[in-house]
C-alpha cells in the first residue's frame, strides 16, 4: 500500500506509460545500452516484477508493436500518456483486465495473487490508522 505513496507528479516516480533516454521521470530509462524499469517500488517481490515485465515484452514482440518516440523532457507532465496505476485497488482492476499477463504468469498464480491482493486491499480499507484515531477522536 505505501509503494504507490510515492507516485506524484514531478517527483521522479514514473506516473505514465513512458521511455526516454537519461530521463528519470520516465517509466523505461534507457542508459548507455542498459534499460532501468523505474516503475516497481522498492517493496516489489524483483522475480514477479522481471517476469511481468518479459512477459509484457514479448507480447509486444509477438504483435509486432513498435515503441513511440522517446520522452524528452517531464514526462509526469504529459497528459496525452495513459496513466499507470496508483493504488493497489487500480492495480489490481488492471491485472484482472490483462489476460495476456495472466497467462504468461500461469493461471494458478495469477487467481492466487488477485485474491491475496484483494484481501490485502480489504484488510487495508478496514483499518483505522493512528492517524485517523487523532483527527477524528475530537469530532466525536
Amino acid at each position: 500500500m505505501n509503494s504507490y505513496k510515492r507516485l506524484v507528479p514531478g517527483y521522479f516516480a514514473p506516473v505514465n506509460v513512458s521511455w526516454g533516454v537519461e530521463n528519470r521521470s520516465c517509466a523505461l530509462r534507457v542508459i548507455e545500452g542498459r534499460i532501468e524499469c523505474r516503475r516497481p517500488g522498492a517493496d516489489a517481490n524483483p522475480y514477479l516484477a522481471l517476469a511481468a515485465l518479459v512477459a509484457s515484452a514479448a507480447d509486444g514482440i509477438r504483435r509486432g508493436l513498435e515503441p513511440p518516440e522517446p520522452i524528452v523532457g517531464d514526462a509526469s507532465a504529459r497528459d496525452d500518456l495513459p496513466a499507470v496505476p496508483n493504488s493497489l485497488e487500480s492495480a489490481l482492476r488492471a491485472f484482472e483486465a490483462d489476460g495476456e499477463l495472466q497467462r504468461a504468469l500461469g493461471e494458478e498464480f495469477s487467481d492466487y495473487y488477485m485474491v491475496s491482493r484483494a484481501w490485502e486491499l480489504k484488510a487495508w480499507q478496514q483499518a483505522v490508522s493512528d492517524w485517523e484515531r487523532e483527527r477524528y477522536e475530537r469530532t466525536v
